[in-house]
């Protein structure tokens, strides 16, 4: 995954599409020229974009979240607001989901919710080294979520600018005040940077990509091992498959 892949394929159209576009822009009355066959190839494209993009940001959410719970440490800052600026951060309630679902959550929408997923991760940690801020579970749902906010609206074009600190607060239950600030002090502790070099993205993009390619071994292997441990043996096969005649036969 490349940085420069994800932008071109951003704003990519489907073969056909921009000839379409272009007639029904120079005359209105030109819509009788498109044939069922080209919209239905224009819509089928479209549905597969947006669940190939759906695929992505699922599978991508797990390395996020792989690579955010490998650099936890266990929690020093519970009760206490004067431990530098964690109390900022602090939840102080139990998520109620996993982190990566807490991720795709938020981001499934965004048009370039890959590119988001891959910049997050480097930005909380950079902001954690900088603030001195020790990165703990219970300080996952404030993170992401400003972590998310800040970088869709540098990355993705598309994303609405209005609005978005409002429905993302209200998506995690963080009162619209509070989330504004962590916004603010977000950005101040990375300087008002949120630029990755084309190596750091890559970087980040492969060590994403690999922990979600584990996880998904994991979990084959896991539901593998299972499958062996319920199969029934040979000798119970053949003995399942004897009618019954043969059965009391035997006996």
């Amino acid at each position: 995954m490349a940085l420069t892949d994800w932008r071109t394929e951003s704003n990519s159209a489907p073969v056909g599409t921009a000839n379409i576009v272009q007639k029904c822009t120079a005359d209105p009355n030109s819509h009788s020229l498109i044939s069922f066959e080209h919209l239905a190839h224009f819509y089928s494209y479209m549905e597969f974009q947006r669940d190939k993009r759906l695929a992505d940001a699922r599978r991508l959410s797990i390395g996020c979240a792989r690579v955010l719970i490998e650099n936890s440490k266990p929690c020093r800052c519970s009760g206490i607001t004067s431990f530098g600026n964690c109390h900022l951060w602090h939840n102080y309630r139990p998520l109620k989901e996993s982190v990566e679902e807490l991720i795709h959550r938020l981001v499934y929408n965004y048009e370039d919710s890959s590119t988001i997923i891959v910049t997050i991760a480097p930005a909380i940690l950079r902001f954690c080294k900088n603030e001195g801020v020790i990165l703990c579970k219970d300080q996952y749902l404030r993170l992401i979520s400003v972590a998310i906010c800040v970088n869709a609206k540098f990355w993705d074009d598309k994303a609405p600018l209005s609005r978005q600190n409002s429905r993302i607060a209200a998506a995690v239950g963080v009162p619209l005040d509070d989330f504004n600030a962590m916004e603010m002090a977000f950005l101040r502790g990375l300087g008002w940077n949120l630029c990755l070099s084309a190596e750091d993205f890559e970087h980040w993009s492969k060590a994403i990509e690999e922990r979600a390619e584990a996880h998904q071994k994991a979990l084959e292997d896991r539901l593998e091992m299972e499958r062996r441990n319920q199969s029934p043996t040979v000798v119970t096969d053949l003995v399942e498959a004897l009618p019954m005649a043969a059965l009391n036969v035997v006996a």
